[in-house]
């Protein structure tokens, strides 16, 4: 999961195949899903970046108050081969 804070803030889940993080990193649910939660920002905030849907550059977001912006709830689902997923608040 990723909340991510730039001009506009963006929630999204990402499903990967490759291991990006440490064992201490995020819960299991089952063998092989491992579920993490990585607040990120942009470097910098230009309406121009937006234009070619490029990815700008990110960095980690530090959190002072975690529970505040800790997702509440995660919703997964596989359906004719693809991963899709929510996450929200209370």
């Amino acid at each position: 999961m990723e909340l991510y804070f730039s001009c506009l803030i963006r929630k999204r889940v990402y499903f990967r195949d490759a291991v990006t993080t440490t064992p201490d990193d995020g819960i299991t649910v089952i063998r092989n899903l491992r579920v993490t939660f990585r607040p990120i920002m942009t470097a910098t905030c230009s309406v121009s970046d937006l234009a070619d849907n490029s990815p700008p550059p990110v960095t980690d977001f530090p959190i002072m108050r975690a529970e505040s912006f800790v997702p509440h709830w995660l919703r997964i689902d596989f359906r004719g081969g693809v991963w899709s997923g929510e996450f929200g608040y209370h």
